[in-house]
């Protein structure tokens, strides 16, 4: 049995990659949202989201069309479910730096004192580079062009063609 559940006032400007269903990131209401326009694109505008009509974005301090949005910053955006290999990173980071430590306490245990292990350096310095370098390489904004667009999307029009 399908129920179908009402979805009264879900709106949410949608950041997609078209053809890519993985590249998609939902701006909602009360969510703080940073933004580049076409005619100032060096300045970066924000505010909290307090709704979306059919075309724009109502901000507590300004009402932004969409078509005029040239970037949105998404390093602040909720992103469940939204798996990148940056998230690993600090993982990487610390595990290098870790294998490092326990090698060094492992020598010491064993009564040969702290000792330079090429290999072991190289290994550690890998783990961390890498951590590094995917921190350093993460979106840390959205440009509308190519692909990629801007959409408002609200599903409580969807839920009363279903009525």
């Amino acid at each position: 049995m399908l129920a179908i559940l009402p979805a009264a006032g879900q709106k949410f400007l949608l950041l997609e990659k078209l053809g890519s269903p993985h590249k998609r990131i939902k701006v909602q209401v009360g969510n703080s949202m940073r933004y580049q326009l076409k005619d100032d694109p060096k300045e970066w505008y924000g505010g909290r989201v307090l709704d979306f009509t059919d075309s724009a974005v109502i901000l507590d301090n300004d009402i932004v069309p969409i078509k005029h949005v040239k970037a949105v910053d998404i390093r602040n955006l909720n992103k469940p479910g939204h798996f990148t290999l940056s998230k690993f990173a600090p993982y990487l980071i610390i595990a290098g730096v870790g294998y490092m430590a326990i090698f060094q306490l492992n020598q010491l245990y064993l009564g040969d004192g702290l000792t330079n292990s090429p290999r072991v350096w190289r290994t550690s310095g890998y783990l961390v580079g890498f951590g590094a370098l995917m921190l350093l390489i993460k979106p840390r904004k959205f440009v509308v062009r190519g692909k990629k667009r801007l959409r408002i999307v609200n599903l409580s029009n969807v839920n009363a063609g279903l009525n």
